[in-house]
């Protein structure tokens, strides 16, 4: 939260939402409805309440105001974007690896369409349903696995997922070693075998 970054932020917002959504259906949404609707109001307004002190201090409030608008870069990082894109849809197959400086001396700043230039729509489509499937079996284990602290847990990993697979959209997110951390979790065991 305290990093400044209009990503990090989305991420948070995101995950949270997400981990909640999932923790309300953990337990079957007739047992477990008072955990969100209660908790999740009770940590929004600790988090306002946290987020409104913070901004009392003049140096925060403008560094939260400065971040929140549009920066010098983010126009140049759109248009690097467009031009990758017409590139990489020029040649199917990928410009392979580094790719991305063949064209541009820029980075991509989006984790699929570097993937997209450098692989091409061979390398795009497996990585996309690999980051799927790693999603979905997180988010089907938060639903259904047959004990509540392995709902928990893969909720947590779908939520962080989520999080991430969204800010990898403005973020080169390749090299996030935490990000193929949570897909390999999310193929993890749950403490009894099957689901309800």
């Amino acid at each position: 939260f305290l990093s400044f970054s209009r990503g990090a932020w989305v991420n948070l917002a995101v995950a949270f939402v997400s981990f909640f959504a999932l923790f309300t259906f953990a337990d079957g949404l007739s047992r477990a409805w008072w955990r969100t609707f209660v908790l999740f109001p009770v940590l929004m307004m600790l988090l306002a309440l946290a987020v409104w002190k913070l901004v009392s201090v003049p140096e925060v409030a403008e560094t939260f105001a400065w971040r929140f608008g549009m920066q010098g870069y983010d126009d140049e990082r759109f248009a690097v974007q467009g031009r990758l894109l017409a590139q990489a849809v020029q040649h199917p197959l990928g410009f392979g690896p580094e790719g991305t400086q063949v064209i541009s001396d820029r980075a991509s700043h989006n984790l699929y369409l570097h993937v997209f230039v450098e692989n091409g729509i061979l390398g795009l489509v497996s990585l996309t349903a690999f980051l799927a499937a790693a999603w979905l079996r997180a988010v089907w284990m938060a639903i259904s696995g047959l004990e509540f602290r392995d709902r928990l847990r893969f909720g947590v990993i779908a939520a962080t997922l989520t999080g991430i697979l969204l800010e990898s959209f403005v973020i080169g997110s390749l090299h996030w070693r935490h990000l193929w951390v949570f897909c390999a979790l999310a193929w993890g065991w749950p403490s009894r075998r099957g689901t309800r």
